[in-house]
């Protein structure tokens, strides 16, 4: 598995985590309306944490499929060549046959 791979497999493992614990935040803030406002303010302080800690795992994770997308593209190019130059030399290797 290459290192772009593994990053996006973290990140994306993170994204999950943060969403679970969003969700649980949203759970907490209803929960605790009807205990009072000092616990709304602290339930709305941790959505906000892991919203904001969401959105940098979500760019991270953009971050590492458009690298992962630009060695894709790499890779074909590379293919194409190596196709392109076996052609040439099969072409070649044509001529000297008896």
């Amino acid at each position: 598995m290459s290192a772009t791979s593994e990053q996006v497999a973290a990140s994306s493992e993170e994204l999950t985590a943060s969403a679970q614990q969003s969700a649980e935040a949203s759970t907490n803030v209803a929960q605790t309306v009807s205990a009072g406002g000092a616990h709304i303010e602290t339930a709305v302080s941790r959505i906000d944490e892991v919203s904001r800690k969401t959105a940098e795992q979500t760019e991270s994770i953009s971050a590492a499929t458009e690298e992962q997308s630009a060695s894709t593209q790499e890779i074909a190019a590379a293919f194409q060549s190596l196709a392109k130059m076996a052609s040439d030399l099969q072409d070649m290797a044509a001529k000297f046959r008896i």
